[in-house]
């Protein structure tokens, strides 16, 4: 196919075809034309006109976008201090702690020193058991330096120099065995005190077996007298009678709260007769005809004086669990709210707790040594149910925490 080219564009189209079809012109000689339109040159730039403004893109500054990465982290910085200073005004964030400048000008806590204890007493110092398989208790007391009562703070020890006729338990409470006597020794520390048992069976007890070289010694005129003698008569109905013993209706108690009141009566005294009452520490209770009333936790002796005789008793003051407790923590900080209760007169209840300082621990496991004693239930109340002493046991995270129930009824 034949092709002509236009001479105003330059577009070839076939030579069949008069006019361009792109610029529409008709063919003509070369030599007649003239000059191409401008406008028709596709080459061709529209000129600039001087009124027409000359676009050139502006190059970023590297400076620029450094300073406005610093002032964001600037900015984020001063955020997250504003954050942390509302946290802290407000006690949400407690790993926050203000420093002083100056160490020296804190401000310690002055413990105050408990006062130490110089000596320990048994009460009763003398037993007497008549028949085999009957118990006794033990009551230790603690002077403190200052003449006080005061808590152990460590573990009191019992021994019996002659368990055959006489046993003694972790508590100190005894118990006969057989006829004859044996000495109870109570240790606390470098501190000891003793208790004198005699077992006399159907009246008689047993003594030591004398030496031949004993049997062998010759009697003395003193051994050697008459069974007239006014000494060896036996005694009559009325030599036998003798003035009741003076007494007290109580040896050790506990009192739960303050102000809370127990009373002791005193036997054997005659109607009118005067006996003299007095606590060893009035700031844990305090006595009157008899009457006690607790007034802070902690232990005391009241005693009572007649006609030259004094007797005592221990009064126990263990309040509730909202008061500090008056027990020794153990080294991991837990102790149980009372170590040592004496229940007077049956159904008595207390409820012990096991604290970490001053926190009730929940989840305690509750069990007594002896049920025909006392019995805890699940959530810590003891009832006293028979006279006897059994400990009550707090088992938690595999360790176990005791205190010392005494029914003294």
């Amino acid at each position: 196919m034949k092709e002509k080219t236009c001479y105003y564009c330059g577009t070839k189209y076939p030579a069949e075809e008069e006019r361009c079809p792109l610029c529409d012109q008709k063919e003509t000689e070369a030599e007649e034309i003239d000059e191409i339109p401008a406008e028709l040159k596709p080459s061709a730039k529209p000129a600039q006109t001087e009124e027409e403004p000359v676009y050139r893109p502006r190059r970023r500054k590297k400076n620029g976008n450094a300073f406005a990465t610093i002032l964001c982290i600037v900015l984020a910085l001063a955020v997250v201090a504003c954050a942390l200073w509302i946290l802290n005004s407000i006690g949400a964030l407690s790993l926050i702690r203000e420093t002083p400048a100056d160490p020296s000008s804190l401000t310690l806590p002055v413990e105050t020193e408990k006062p130490s204890i110089t000596s320990i007493s048994a009460t009763p110092e003398k037993m007497l058991f008549t028949a085999a398989g009957q118990k006794n208790l033990i009551q230790v007391a603690y002077l403190a330096s200052d003449g006080s009562l005061a808590d152990p703070l460590g573990q009191t020890a019992f021994t019996s120099e002659n368990p055959e006729i006489a046993t003694v338990s972790e508590v100190g409470e005894v118990t006969a065995v057989a006829a004859g006597t044996a000495t109870i020794t109570v240790h606390y520390d470098t501190f000891s005190a003793v208790c004198e048992v005699t077992c006399a069976f159907d009246g008689v007890a047993n003594v030591p077996e004398v030496t031949p070289d004993e049997l062998a010694a010759p009697e003395t005129d003193d051994a050697a007298k008459p069974e007239n003698d006014e000494e060896t008569k036996p005694e009559t109905e009325e030599t036998a009678e003798t003035e009741p013993a003076f007494e007290l209706s109580k040896s050790d108690f506990t009192l739960f709260s303050a102000g809370e009141k127990a009373k002791i009566t005193a036997s054997g005294v005659p109607e009118g007769a005067e006996v003299t009452w007095s606590s060893n520490n009035a700031s844990v209770a305090t006595v009157e005809n008899g009457t006690v009333t607790a007034v802070g936790p902690g232990m005391t002796k009241v005693t009572a004086t007649y006609n030259g005789e004094t007797l005592s008793c221990i009064v126990r003051c263990r309040f509730a669990e909202d008061s500090a407790p008056v027990v020794t923590a153990t080294e991991d900080g837990v102790s149980l709210s009372y170590e040592d209760v004496t229940l007077s007169k049956p159904d008595e209840t207390f409820k012990i707790s096991l604290l970490d300082g001053e926190t009730k621990i929940s989840g305690v496991t509750w069990s007594t040594s002896d049920s025909s004693v006392c019995f805890v239930d699940g959530d810590g109340t003891v009832h006293a149910v028979g006279s006897g002493t059994a400990k009550v046991i707090g088992s938690y995270n595999g360790i176990k925490y005791s205190c010392i129930v005494r029914c003294r009824f």
